[in-house]
């Protein structure tokens, strides 16, 4: 039996004509894996039960055989299924909570796997520039747009000698725009 592995997450399982010809598909692909100028190299596989397969090498993760034969009672293509993605939607609560700590504790799961996908130079930098906006007393409320733009600007900043120039272009706004539209 021949299982091929490609690279979209597809799994090939068959049996070829003879345990040679398997071998023979498993030494080829591994001789041309490894070689940039093979990668467009196509090889044609026809299965024991006359299914023809054309496979670039760039397309196939791993190849193996075993001495072992295939069930044909299921499919020599096993579709890879991706798992489901997680969606955050910030407008809609969850259907139905059970009760508002339920609720509260669901947005700050939400929250924290949010924080965790940031690059740790990025939750550095916006520690940095949080932390110098309290030291001059001006609140941070993420529904100003503007705001929320020049935070983005600081987070992403590569020379930390640049961060006061995020924190005062953040305070000339604060104070462009008065107390009313911010909250503490």
């Amino acid at each position: 039996m021949v299982k091929i592995e490609l690279t979209n997450g597809d799994v090939l399982r068959m049996n070829l004509k003879n345990r040679a010809r398997e071998k023979s598909l498993r030494d080829t692909w591994y001789a041309m894996s490894d070689m940039v100028s093979m990668q467009g190299k196509v090889l044609k596989v026809t299965s024991y039960t006359g299914n023809k397969y054309e496979l670039k090498i760039s397309e196939v993760k791993n190849c193996e055989c075993s001495d072992s034969l295939f069930d044909y009672s299921t499919p020599e293509v096993e579709k890879f299924i991706p798992p489901p993605r997680k969606i955050f939607e910030n407008s809609v609560a969850p259907k139905d909570p059970e009760s508002v700590p339920d609720l509260i504790q669901h947005v700050l799961d939400a929250a924290e796997e949010i924080f965790e996908s940031i690059p740790e130079k990025y939750k550095a930098n916006l520690f940095t520039f949080l932390s110098e906006l309290r030291k001059v007393d001006v609140p941070f409320l993420i529904i100003d747009m503007e705001s929320m733009q020049i935070a983005s600007g600081a987070m992403r900043e590569e020379d930390p000698s640049k961060m006061g120039m995020h924190v005062q272009r953040f305070i000339d706004h604060w104070k462009s725009k008065g107390d009313k539209n911010f909250l503490v």
